[in-house]
């Protein structure tokens, strides 16, 4: 009869008892929708509210959640873990071959070429050891290089061939071996090193190619170290050779090591392979002055 009258509190205000002469904020992390509340709401998980007075709560951002209900505000997911939707109660782990370093991520980074992560919910990917390698993002392991190739670093998305003259059996190498002596590789990436040709020879380590016997020289065998000079009475007129010649009836070599041999005088004579030439005698006459039988019917000729 004295023309008051009572107002409806708003949302996000109560009054808890009947004839309060004022209205209530619900305080953070509660709620009241609508009008005319008497209690206020918790937040459910995955929401909040961070002020007072609030008619609804707030989904969480993502990178945030809210495992629990009455928040005030979300946390920010821990390092190694993501969230990439709103509303969430909780954070997931970063996937193996991936990483998350901070908080509050919504996603988590891939692991980069040359690294790996072979579990979930790691804060740094590491680095390949030196003999093994990662070609491409995300790797959960790293792979040993293979036979012929080699790394001497860590962290490496790729293995390096082994040059020329060099090489390596094995994988997961941290270096290549140069090819022994009496032994070469041409090209690179090689697995094993091949043995001299007949012919040829390799006095140094680490070769990609053998050499050539120079003419008045041989080598019989595979992976000779040095050519062997023609023996006295032989020649070879060409490099690369596996064998040398006997020098021809009417020649001779005195000395090893010849390209050529050397043709008899007339009047002297020699067989195959001489080392030197005879004077020809016996046709079985002796002709005015002459000494000797020399070989011929000239007279006087100082035999």
């Amino acid at each position: 009869g004295d023309g008051q009258f009572c107002a409806a509190c708003p949302p996000g205000y109560i009054t808890g008892e009947e004839g309060l002469a004022s209205c209530t904020a619900c305080p953070p992390g509660l709620f009241a929708e609508g009008t005319a509340n008497v209690f206020c709401l918790v937040c459910e998980a995955g929401t909040y509210n961070p002020r007072e007075g609030q008619g609804e709560c707030l989904p969480c951002e993502v990178g945030t959640f809210a495992a629990d209900a009455g928040f005030s505000e979300c946390i920010l997911c821990g390092a190694g873990e993501f969230q990439n939707q709103t509303g969430q109660t909780s954070c997931l782990p970063c996937a193996a071959g991936s990483f998350a370093a901070g908080e509050g991520n919504y996603a988590c980074t891939l692991c980069a070429e040359g690294s790996f992560n072979s579990g979930s919910g790691q804060l740094t990917c590491q680095p390949c050891e030196a003999g093994f390698f990662a070609a491409g993002s995300g790797n959960t392991s790293c792979s040993p290089c293979a036979e012929g190739s080699f790394n001497p670093s860590t962290g490496q998305a790729a293995c390096l061939p082994c040059a020329a003259g060099s090489f390596t059996a094995e994988g997961a190498s941290l270096a290549c071996t140069p090819c022994d002596v009496g032994t070469y590789a041409a090209d690179a990436g090689n697995t094993a090193c091949a043995m001299c040709e007949p012919g040829s020879f390799n006095p140094g380590t680490g070769q990609a190619a053998c050499i050539p016997c120079d003419a008045g020289s041989f080598a019989a065998l595979t992976g000779s170290l040095r050519c062997t000079p023609c023996a006295a009475g032989e020649y070879q007129d060409e490099s690369g050779q596996v064998a040398c010649l006997a020098c021809p009836t009417g020649t001779y070599a005195p000395y090893g090591g010849q390209m050529t041999c050397t043709d008899c005088e007339v009047g002297w004579y020699s067989t195959e392979g001489a080392t030197f030439c005879t004077e020809i005698c016996g046709d079985g006459v002796v002709v005015g002055f002459e000494a000797c039988d020399d070989g011929n019917e000239t007279s006087d000729d100082g035999c």
